[in-house]
């Protein structure tokens, strides 16, 4: 192997790292929607601003990845043919997505972010 292959490898591995998303973030704008934002180790950021309009409904979806159930958060929008991850890069555990949830739900449609019943969660008024 060339030494400049090898040189070659570690810069193509630094340019991939450097654009892997490092951190995701969701605000929530009552009466406006939801800004979806991604920032890279590069320092660029993609943002989304989802008009309150088209959101339909804010669910927890479960899919199953190798051996292991994962949660994640999912903004369904109208004319959209896909959902919409705010986390496509981190899932965070059930507990603090449920409270992110109800959080979201809260600032969209008004709804209690504890009414006690967990049975509940994910489903439009």
């Amino acid at each position: 192997v060339p030494p400049w292959a090898a040189v070659i490898a570690v810069v193509a591995l630094l340019l991939f790292r450097l654009n892997a998303v490092r951190r995701e973030s969701m605000m929530v704008i009552g009466e406006f929607g939801i800004q979806l934002t991604k920032r890279c180790w590069n320092g660029r950021e993609r943002r989304r601003f989802i008009d309150h309009s088209l959101i339909r409904n804010v669910v927890i979806n479960e899919g199953i990845v190798g051996n292991k159930v994962i949660f994640y958060l999912v903004i369904i929008v109208v004319q959209e043919e896909r959902l919409i991850l705010p986390f496509e890069h981190f899932f965070p555990r059930l507990a603090p997505l449920t409270g992110i949830l109800r959080g979201v739900r809260c600032v969209l449609y008004g709804e209690p972010e504890d009414d006690g019943r967990s049975d509940k969660i994910g489903f439009s008024p």
